[in-house]
Protein backbone atom coordinates (compact mmCIF):
# COMPACT_ATOMS: atom_id res chain seq x y z
CA UNK A 1 0.00 0.00 0.00
CA UNK A 2 1.60 3.25 -1.14
CA UNK A 3 0.33 6.64 -0.04
CA UNK A 4 1.00 9.85 -1.96
CA UNK A 5 1.71 12.60 0.54
CA UNK A 6 1.71 16.27 -0.42
CA UNK A 7 4.45 18.59 0.80
CA UNK A 8 1.99 20.37 3.10
CA UNK A 9 0.77 17.12 4.62
CA UNK A 10 4.37 15.97 5.16
CA UNK A 11 5.13 19.21 7.02
CA UNK A 12 2.01 18.80 9.17
CA UNK A 13 2.92 15.23 10.07
CA UNK A 14 6.55 16.08 10.89
CA UNK A 15 5.53 19.13 12.95
CA UNK A 16 3.10 17.01 14.96
CA UNK A 17 5.77 14.37 15.60
CA UNK A 18 8.25 17.05 16.67
CA UNK A 19 5.76 18.14 19.32
CA UNK A 20 5.80 14.56 20.62
CA UNK A 21 2.19 13.86 19.64
CA UNK A 22 0.76 11.04 17.55
CA UNK A 23 -0.70 12.64 14.41
CA UNK A 24 -4.48 12.53 14.19
CA UNK A 25 -4.23 12.68 10.42
CA UNK A 26 -1.41 11.09 8.53
CA UNK A 27 -0.96 7.74 10.24
CA UNK A 28 -1.66 6.07 6.91
CA UNK A 29 1.50 7.73 5.60
CA UNK A 30 3.60 6.41 8.48
CA UNK A 31 2.23 2.95 9.14
CA UNK A 32 3.78 -0.08 7.49
CA UNK A 33 2.67 -3.69 7.45
CA UNK A 34 -1.07 -2.99 7.47
CA UNK A 35 -1.77 -4.90 4.25
CA UNK A 36 -2.60 -8.15 6.05
CA UNK A 37 -5.04 -6.36 8.36
CA UNK A 38 -6.75 -4.65 5.44
CA UNK A 39 -7.08 -7.97 3.61
CA UNK A 40 -8.66 -9.59 6.67
CA UNK A 41 -10.96 -6.61 7.11
CA UNK A 42 -12.11 -6.87 3.50
CA UNK A 43 -13.23 -10.45 4.24
CA UNK A 44 -15.03 -9.24 7.37
CA UNK A 45 -16.78 -6.46 5.45
CA UNK A 46 -18.03 -9.04 2.96
CA UNK A 47 -19.37 -11.12 5.85
CA UNK A 48 -21.19 -8.13 7.32
CA UNK A 49 -22.60 -7.20 3.91
CA UNK A 50 -24.03 -10.72 3.78
CA UNK A 51 -25.89 -10.19 7.06
CA UNK A 52 -23.27 -11.41 9.51
CA UNK A 53 -21.40 -9.59 12.23
CA UNK A 54 -17.76 -9.33 13.25
CA UNK A 55 -15.90 -8.48 16.42
CA UNK A 56 -12.17 -7.85 16.52
CA UNK A 57 -9.90 -6.92 19.40
CA UNK A 58 -6.51 -5.29 18.92
CA UNK A 59 -4.04 -5.28 21.76
CA UNK A 60 -0.38 -4.62 22.09
CA UNK A 61 2.32 -2.79 23.92
CA UNK A 62 2.74 0.96 23.79
CA UNK A 63 3.97 1.94 20.35
CA UNK A 64 3.08 -1.40 18.75
CA UNK A 65 0.85 0.23 16.12
CA UNK A 66 -2.66 -0.27 17.45
CA UNK A 67 -3.84 3.18 16.40
CA UNK A 68 -2.74 2.81 12.74
CA UNK A 69 -4.54 -0.55 12.58
CA UNK A 70 -7.66 1.06 14.02
CA UNK A 71 -7.45 3.96 11.58
CA UNK A 72 -6.98 1.64 8.63
CA UNK A 73 -9.98 -0.45 9.68
CA UNK A 74 -12.05 2.69 10.14
CA UNK A 75 -11.22 4.02 6.66
CA UNK A 76 -11.96 0.68 5.02
CA UNK A 77 -15.28 0.25 6.79
CA UNK A 78 -16.39 3.81 6.11
CA UNK A 79 -15.54 3.47 2.42
CA UNK A 80 -18.26 0.81 2.19
CA UNK A 81 -20.90 2.72 4.21
CA UNK A 82 -20.37 0.46 7.23
CA UNK A 83 -19.57 1.81 10.64
CA UNK A 84 -16.95 0.83 13.14
CA UNK A 85 -16.64 1.51 16.86
CA UNK A 86 -13.79 1.19 19.27
CA UNK A 87 -14.07 1.24 23.02
CA UNK A 88 -10.85 1.89 24.86
CA UNK A 89 -10.19 -0.63 27.58
CA UNK A 90 -7.19 0.12 29.75
CA UNK A 91 -5.83 -1.82 32.66
CA UNK A 92 -5.12 0.34 35.68
CA UNK A 93 -2.38 -0.96 37.88
CA UNK A 94 -2.31 0.10 41.49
Amino acid sequence: MTVDVSARRRRDIIDTLRRGVVPTNGLDALAVGLDRFVAALDDDIDRVAGGGSVFKAVRGEYGAGKRPVRGSCYREARSTTHSIGWPVIAAIRS
